[in-house]
């Protein structure tokens, strides 16, 4: 433990530390870093860490259904607060956004359906970068056209891979500005409205 030596694990399963000194049956817990290495290396487990991921439901306090604009200040996310997944604590229930505490490239899924009879969506994916100011929209998709179709509670699916850095915000919105009735359901636990991140790259 507090131990680092720079060296080569050779083909016997000894560590070469200086051309000299070997060091026999070497047993590691934690991380191994060497310069080179030949033969066999074997361990009970392996891990890599943390890796930042979460998943959510809208339940909106048990409210159905949610629809509350969110284009414009003060960019009100969609109620995605009943938190299943939540490594690194990067998703907060409370302000239904994600932060993002380690810089890389992450994908952003939504898969919801509309509120009610005759009800449509339309939504963005938000980001903002370093938490603060003015929002982008980096993804935006909807199930109808001015909620002209007697539609009821339509599915919508989309998804977004953007990069991010340390304190960008992300969130997902709902357009209610194009006519008929935009909305989420929020019933059953959210079990019908989800959406979830995860870090796939530095």
């Amino acid at each position: 433990t507090g131990l680092t030596v720079s060296g080569a694990i050779d083909a016997n399963g000894d560590l070469d530390v200086d051309g000299h000194t070997e060091l026999d049956n070497v047993y590691v817990s934690g991380v191994i870093t060497a310069t080179s290495f030949v033969g066999n290396l074997t361990g009970s487990s392996s891990s890599l860490g943390v890796v930042p991921c979460f998943s959510a439901r809208a339940t909106n306090g048990g409210s159905t259904p949610f629809t509350t604009d969110g284009r414009n200040s003060p960019y009100t996310p969609i109620p995605f607060d009943a938190v299943d997944v939540n490594r690194d604590s990067c998703y907060s229930g409370t302000d239904k956004k994600f932060t993002c505490t380690v810089a890389g490239v992450y994908r952003f899924n939504v898969s919801l359906c509309s509120g009610g009879t005759n009800h449509w969506f339309r939504g963005w994916i938000f980001h903002q970068s370093g938490g603060s100011g003015t929002p982008n929209a980096i993804a935006k998709s909807q199930t109808d056209y001015g909620g002209n179709s007697g539609l009821d509670f339509t599915h919508c699916g989309f998804s977004v891979i953007y990069p991010c850095a340390v304190g960008d915000k992300v969130w997902v919105v709902l357009d209610t500005t194009q006519g008929g009735t935009s909305s989420i359901y929020t019933g059953e636990s959210g079990k019908y409205s989800q959406w979830n991140g995860m870090f796939i790259s530095a």
